[in-house]
């Protein structure tokens, strides 16, 4: 009976030490509203609602898509250069 006391204190234990790990759930790949990124040729990106996309030089050409079912826009610099802030 002391054993299994034991155990069920340590797996406790282990489950709060596990379930506390994790930090935040932020990504690498989000872009905050409050910057900007410079757009990069053939990359895609995901355009959040209020996010906009500004030419740094002329000509450039941006291809933007939606989707209807989804709602995600993407965006593709193609060529030039732009900013998504």
């Amino acid at each position: 009976m002391k054993k299994y006391i034991i155990c069920l204190f340590a797996s406790l234990g282990f489950i709060l030490f596990v379930s506390g790990c994790g930090g935040s759930n932020t990504s690498s790949t989000s872009v905050n509203s409050s910057t900007s990124i410079d757009m990069i040729i053939d990359k895609i990106y995901t355009i959040a609602k209020g996010q906009t996309i500004t030419k740094t030089s002329e000509p450039t050409t941006i291809e933007i898509n939606t989707n209807t079912q989804s709602g995600i826009t993407t965006a593709v610099l193609k060529s030039g250069s732009a900013k998504i802030e």
